[in-house]
């Protein structure tokens, strides 16, 4: 799997985490 690609379903998965947190 390419950095880049795992980097963004890194983010990806933080974005789901705070937006549980905020909600």
């Amino acid at each position: 799997m390419p950095l880049g690609e795992q980097r963004e379903v890194q983010d990806s998965r933080q974005a789901v985490s705070v937006d549980r947190s905020t909600g």
